[in-house]
């Protein structure tokens, strides 16, 4: 892997006469083509200069730093990653998809990561400011893109838990409370959670069934149990499993298994 330094920090905003598209980043970054060669724009010794680079060249640019962003970039596979002291910016450019390229790929808080990780983006800024050690930098960069990966891993796993924990909290109290539900909102509510999570939730843990159809679905095997087990009309046993209007019911009913709750209370007689 190789490593360039590119010290473009002279100026804060382009000259006038500055005709190229760019891009400003406020912390030290990190830019590595992975395919093709990729043109860069940088002011150095008061002028714009063009510079090209190959694949598996490491750039690390120090805080406050133009960087061309032009067409030509995109004929090419990049990644970027951005150091600020609150969160990390990985960024990633496909070949040839210019609404790619430059586009935000994770945006990870830096509470998100461990001390280990931390300590790493620390270094690699100040050797990009201080201008040390090229090869120190070199070698702490893979070390730090690996335990990123590492640390956003362990995050999105725990995530996860967390998500599927709340998941089938949200499963036993429509279970306990079917009766009294009149929408998705209110659970959502309950929970202090969106309507659009809520609905990913089901989609993620929910064996392709959504919030609505799992809410039915406790509704009419209770209707079912009422129906095996009581001999309250229709309309009480609609009441009881949360529904509001007996016609609803019997379509829902009818929906599930294919005829009447009367016929089927008729077939289930003992």
């Amino acid at each position: 892997m190789r490593y360039t330094r590119m010290v473009t920090a002279e100026i804060f905003m382009p000259p006038e006469n500055c005709s190229q598209r760019l891009t400003f980043y406020a912390a030290p970054a990190v830019s590595i083509p992975l395919t093709g060669e990729q043109p860069q724009y940088f002011y150095r010794n008061g002028l714009w200069q063009r510079f090209v680079c190959e694949p598996g060249t490491v750039m690390h640019y120090p805080r406050m730093c133009y960087v061309g962003s032009t067409a030509e970039m995109y004929r090419t596979e990049n990644f970027g990653m951005i150091l600020h002291p609150e969160f990390l910016r990985l960024i990633y450019g496909r070949k040839a998809e210019p609404e790619h390229a430059g586009g935000l790929m994770a945006h990870v808080h830096v509470s998100s990561l461990r001390q280990s990780t931390r300590t790493l983006m620390e270094a690699l800024s100040q050797l990009g400011i201080s201008g040390d050690s090229d090869a120190m930098a070199v070698h702490i960069l893979p070390l730090l893109l690996r335990a990123v990966a590492t640390d956003l891993e362990t995050y999105r796993r725990s995530r996860l838990e967390v998500s599927e924990e709340l998941y089938w909290k949200i499963c036993s109290y429509v279970r306990d409370n079917f009766a009294f539900i009149g929408t998705r909102t209110e659970v959502a509510d309950h929970f202090h959670i969106s309507e659009v999570y809520l609905s990913k939730l089901f989609r993620r843990y929910g064996g392709g069934e959504s919030f609505n159809e799992y809410l039915n679905h406790i509704r009419l095997e209770t209707a079912v149990q009422l129906l095996q087990h009581s001999d309250i009309s229709c309309r009480e046993l609609a009441l009881r499993c949360g529904y509001t209007s007996g016609s609803y019911f019997i379509r829902c009913f009818r929906n599930r298994f294919n005829c009447t709750p009367l016929y089927y209370r008729k077939l289930h007689e003992k």
